[in-house]
């Protein structure tokens, strides 16, 4: 999505959203991802999520929606993800080939292919007709029944791929010397690690570009208030 022009951003949302998206007044398309840690395939369908709203509703208000239309247009969204990660002609045919479709366990290789959650490909054949009520049914037993709601099997070994865009862009105006960092932090009264936060950056990222190692907030610039009173007070 980076290379198709679409910024990907982290930032820290709190726990009640995952990600959203939105269009600024000059066209450019962002996608902001929540800093919470989620794997790797959830937070990929939360991508395609956000790439349908921007594809489908990006004239749209959210803020002025009501509860029925968001949950109109969330749906859609979320079909669209399905779609875009599962592309029915060949997510059918491999689909096709396991020999128990209601179980959680027999998904996992198409999980390591296709990097969508277990829950998400049972949903997605569900909807083309390939599962039968019973089997999903069934499926839904055993995902609680081995406690797969929340943590499936690979979870934690396939590594989330975070977005480079913005590291890259900072990176390379650094390197090009266009600005540096030590003049950002003395104009807006900013240190190095608010930087860091505002991105999502490594806690060092800006290390190597500081020429002036200060802490722009140093308790050793500040006067003490009675030292300057007993001064005042000797003239």
């Amino acid at each position: 999505m980076g290379k198709s022009g679409i910024y990907i951003v982290e930032k820290n949302l709190g726990t009640q959203i995952d990600a959203y998206s939105t269009v600024t007044n000059d066209g450019r398309l962002y996608i902001v991802l929540g800093t919470i840690k989620k794997s790797a395939v959830r937070r990929n369908f939360d991508l395609a999520h956000e790439l349908g709203h921007l594809l489908l509703h990006d004239d749209v208000d959210m803020e002025i929606l009501s509860p029925t239309d968001l949950k109109i247009i969330e749906t859609e969204a979320h079909l669209f993800a399905s779609a875009f990660l599962l592309p029915e002609s060949q997510f059918v045919e491999d689909f096709q080939s396991l020999t128990r479709k209601s179980n959680p366990d027999y998904y996992i290789d198409l999980k390591r292919k296709y990097l969508v959650s277990i829950a998400a490909m049972e949903m997605r054949a569900y909807a083309l007709g390939i599962l039968t009520y019973q089997e999903n049914r069934y499926f839904w037993g055993q995902i609680n029944k081995k406690q797969y709601k929340f943590i499936e099997p690979l979870d934690d070994e396939i590594p989330p791929v975070r977005p480079g865009k913005v590291h890259a862009l900072l990176k390379f105006v650094l390197d090009k010397e266009v600005m540096k960092i030590d003049d950002v932090c003395s104009e807006f009264h900013i240190r190095p690690a608010f930087l860091s936060y505002l991105f999502s950056l490594e806690s060092d990222f800006f290390r190597p570009y500081m020429t002036i190692q200060k802490d722009y907030f140093n308790q050793t610039e500040v006067i003490p208030i009675g030292e300057l009173r007993y001064k005042t007070s000797m003239k």
